[in-house]
């Protein structure tokens, strides 16, 4: 009995937003007001991270909004809040610990909301910080906090958990994920220590030649170019333009990612602006390394 090729996975490209300053000028036409851009985008890009949502959660109308102004096909991925996701809060300017944090229920109200997205509704991020050792003392200790929240998630979304913490990337995270099919967020991401000095997570590429395909924990992979925020920021309060070109780094994401949809996984991949200084031209150049021809 003959047997078929294994389909492809399908790769959607978009950006962590549809606004940002110097957007108004560079990206939409003159004239687009403000609560027709997610329309506009939508005519350029199948789907968007929306970033606003780490900090608050939407109305049910706003979002049904966002349903009625996009196409069939179109996806939103969404962050979770970080009422959810943060191991620290603030009280009157005094940092705290957050009590909710990883909480289920926190986030099975998050998730009823985004629900009103119906078939526009993508994967949903659950963004962690560092957490360092004053936070866990080690990848066990993390992984009894984060296997009951997973454990709690509503059904029928799809999931991803991005880790920074550079030690973490082990078999017992990887096979805590994918026995819920949770998949591991994928970053390109340099972080600034106060003191001075650069950290962070290693990349998608470096993970992926490190680990192989064990890498891959559910039925797609949540991709995020994100840069160096700080760098960026100290040369340029405008979104319009590339101020640090990533062409070479770039070339490696386009190889994984095109190796990603040949495994059949789904792939959804998004640039923010502090990544090169304007996440749409980011998008093109990936495109363009695979081939991608514009939607629509």
């Amino acid at each position: 009995m003959e047997t078929g090729k294994k389909k492809k996975g399908e790769i959607r490209l978009g950006t962590s937003s549809w606004t940002a300053e110097g957007w108004e000028k560079a990206f939409y036409p003159p004239g687009t007001k403000d609560g027709d851009r997610i329309a506009c985008y939508a005519t350029r890009f199948d789907t968007v991270e929306i970033d606003m949502t780490y900090y608050r959660v939407p109305s049910t109308r706003m979002v049904e909004s966002w349903r009625e102004k996009t196409p069939p096909g179109f996806l939103f991925a969404a962050k979770a809040p970080q009422a959810a996701t943060s191991d620290f809060t603030y009280e009157k300017g005094k940092r705290k610990a957050n009590p909710d944090f990883l909480d289920p229920e926190t986030m099975a109200s998050f998730v009823s909301t985004l629900l009103a997205l119906g078939d526009r509704l993508g994967p949903i991020l659950v963004q962690l910080p560092y957490l360092a050792k004053g936070a866990f003392p080690g990848l066990p200790a993390f992984l009894e906090r984060l296997e009951p929240f997973l454990d709690g998630l509503p059904p029928g979304p799809r999931y991803d958990v991005e880790i920074r913490n550079p030690s973490w990337f082990k078999p017992p995270l990887l096979e805590a994920l994918r026995k819920r099919n949770v998949g591991l967020a994928l970053t390109d991401l340099t972080l600034t220590r106060s003191g001075g000095g650069e950290y962070g997570p290693p990349t998608g590429p470096r993970l992926f030649e490190e680990i192989g395909e064990s890498l891959v924990t559910s039925d797609h992979v949540y991709v995020r170019w994100l840069g160096n925020r700080k760098r960026i920021e100290e040369k340029t309060e405008t979104f319009d333009r590339v101020i640090e070109s990533r062409d070479e780094d770039l070339g490696p994401w386009a190889v994984l990612l095109r190796r990603l949809a040949d495994l059949g996984t789904d792939v959804f991949a998004y640039a923010n602006n502090h990544y090169e200084g304007y996440a749409p031209e980011t998008v093109r150049k990936i495109r363009g390394l695979l081939g991608i021809p514009e939607p629509g």
